[in-house]
């Protein structure tokens, strides 16, 4: 943590205080809790014969669909039920395997990407087939509408990502600059912006609906492999291969933070994130078999999903923020739920104390755990020091800070 003045330059004994309440902030430790027993898997679903490689929640929050490569030539879209995760369909009629699907807005449409490079619409609830979009020279790997369902936002296995008017399916443009495949896209909620992930190490964030490029954000060291958009539409998050989660401000695409979760191993680099609807949580999947759960924007780690048995490729949030679904090479699908209001609400540590004096005391308890005498001290400092100047505490991105609830009575 950093303490900056405020305003104005404390002058004199100020200042002392000043330096010291800085050196006190810089002694409090990033407090990390678990709260993974707060997340309940309430069903695993079984039924693909090979790997899953996508998973969309209908708008309404009733229907999951999922996606991927099976053993048999047929390749299948199944549709289950939320929140029991009872098999509702079987759609059928893609010639090679399923790497992305996504609902229309209004949830009357499903389409979906194949790997032989056509865009497939379905109709719900009956799975029947609609329409189909071609132009893409290789597999199709992520789609993304537009929050009005007028556009929709295709890449493919070439760099190219492509928007095409809804409902007569005419492409309006096509967008090159990638330099390798597009792996996820994102369009902001005013519909103003769609982001591209690539296999290039870059995002670049491009102007609705025409296409025009807005900039292009680099950082990343290995191939950015999803990407995820917050509902006010201020952070964009990139997962990569390179083991990091970053967020970065829009529309500009400032680099704000950046989470290294990296070790030794390749088992940790970064497939999947999810976003809730209240912008509070992103779930994150990754190589080593986990699902992780981060709160925003200051990506403090609070829960770690165990279970899958092969790496996570797909994510999918509800609409309605209560369930979380993770889809695995294993070929399995998870329904996790959370209470999201207590997942943002539980401080790491909660401390109550009746009255400064007995506060000033707990400091000097043999038994206080040496994070919460580095927090206690540096709370009690700022009681002491509150009518002198106002401080703000800044946290940068290098330097973390966890959460903290001290109660002092009197």
């Amino acid at each position: 943590m950093l303490l900056t003045e405020r305003g104005w330059q404390p002058p004199g004994h100020d200042r002392e205080r000043f330096e010291a309440l800085r050196r006190l902030a810089a002694e409090c430790p990033k407090m990390t809790p678990d709260l993974s027993a707060l997340i309940v898997c309430r069903a695993t679903l079984q039924g693909h014969t090979g790997e899953i490689h996508s998973l969309a929640a209908s708008p309404d929050g009733t229907l999951l669909a999922s996606g991927g490569s099976e053993r048999s030539p047929v390749h299948t879209i199944r549709m289950w039920s939320l929140p029991d995760g009872a098999p509702v369909a079987a759609i059928e009629g893609c010639s090679d395997y399923v790497t992305s699907l996504a609902f229309t807005p209004g949830g009357d449409l499903l389409a979906s990407g194949d790997g032989d490079g056509l865009v497939r619409f379905w109709r719900l609830p009956d799975g029947a087939p609609v329409a189909t979009l071609g132009w893409h020279m290789r597999e199709v790997t992520c789609l993304a509408f537009t929050p009005g369902g007028d556009l929709l936002a295709s890449g493919d296995g070439d760099g190219h990502v492509r928007l095409w008017r809804l409902p007569d399916g005419a492409l309006l443009a096509t967008l090159e600059g990638h330099s390798d495949s597009i792996q996820d896209l994102a369009v902001t909620p005013d519909g103003t912006l769609v982001a591209s992930a690539s296999g290039d190490n870059t995002i670049r964030l491009w102007r609705l609906p025409d296409g025009a490029p807005v900039a292009t954000l680099e950082g990343h060291t290995y191939s950015v492999t999803s990407l995820a958009v917050t509902p006010d539409g201020k952070l964009l998050a990139s997962a990569s291969i390179d083991g990091t989660i970053r967020l970065w401000r829009l529309p500009e695409g400032a680099l704000l933070l950046i989470e290294d979760g990296r070790t030794d191993s390749f088992a940790d680099s970064l497939t999947e994130l999810a976003v809730t609807p209240d912008g509070t949580l992103l779930a994150s999947g990754s190589f080593d078999n986990i699902v992780r759960v981060w709160l925003l924007p200051d990506m403090v780690p609070v829960a770690t999903l165990r279970g899958h048995t092969r790496g996570i490729r797909a994510l999918a949030v509800s609409p309605d923020g209560a369930l979380l679904a993770s889809a695995s090479l294993d070929g399995t699908i998870r329904i996790w739920s959370w209470d999201t209001a207590r997942l943002v609400g539980l401080p790491v540590h909660r401390l109550a104390l009746e009255g400064l004096e007995e506060a000033r005391r707990a400091t000097r308890a043999a038994d206080m755990p040496p994070a919460v005498r580095a927090w206690l001290a540096f709370t009690l400092a700022l009681v002491d020091s509150h009518r002198r100047f106002d401080i703000e505490v800044e946290v940068t991105t290098r330097v973390e800070v966890g959460e903290f609830d001290i109660e002092i009575g009197g």
